[in-house]
């Protein structure tokens, strides 16, 4: 529910005329009220207002107790990334399952890297897996060869990634993988 609310009151951020009074200047009476510079309030009720000692910029506006998100928010950034509120509401209803597709996609596409660690685990599960071997050290250059081109095929690794898994040099992977 609070998920929903936060929805509404961020999408009513976006993609509004310029005379567009947001919901978070009228209180539960319905009532406007006007937003004030916080350099204009003392700093116990901004720090009470804002629950921090830190100092919040003087520019920045504050109505019904509420640092206004336009304060700290680049609207007009957001809107360029998004140009249409329908697309910005597509995104929004988008799930997670078609989020790790189109990250998939991207990393096929471009050979996003994994991490380090998490490519040297693969590596090792894959030379046990074509050599019967846990450690690359004890293959030849050949099979090394193989190893790092199953392992780009499989997982788009860098050549930097595959040179330091297969311990060959560079120049070698980028000739025969």
């Amino acid at each position: 529910m609070a998920n929903r609310y936060c929805r509404k009151i961020i999408a009513s951020m976006y993609f509004r005329t310029k005379n567009h009074i947001p919901i978070w200047r009228y209180d539960e009476e319905g009532v406007l009220h006007h937003p004030v510079p916080v350099g204009s309030l003392s700093y116990s009720v901004v720090r009470s207002l804002v629950c921090s000692k830190r100092r919040v910029p003087d520019d920045w506006l504050i109505c019904n107790g509420l640092v206004q998100p336009e304060s700290y928010v680049d609207v007009a950034l957001f809107e360029t990334i998004y140009r249409t509120h329908n697309s910005f509401r597509v995104f929004m209803s988008s799930n997670k399952q078609k989020d790790r597709e189109i990250q998939m996609r991207e990393a096929n596409y471009l050979g996003v890297t994994l991490d380090d660690a998490e490519a040297s685990g693969y590596c090792r599960d894959l030379c046990r897996e074509m050599f019967q071997v846990n450690i690359v050290r004890v293959l030849d250059g050949r099979q090394r060869v193989q190893l790092a081109q199953a392992l780009r095929s499989r997982y788009k690794l860098s050549f930097r990634q595959l040179a330091k898994l297969t311990e060959l040099p560079m120049s070698e992977i980028q000739r025969f993988v």
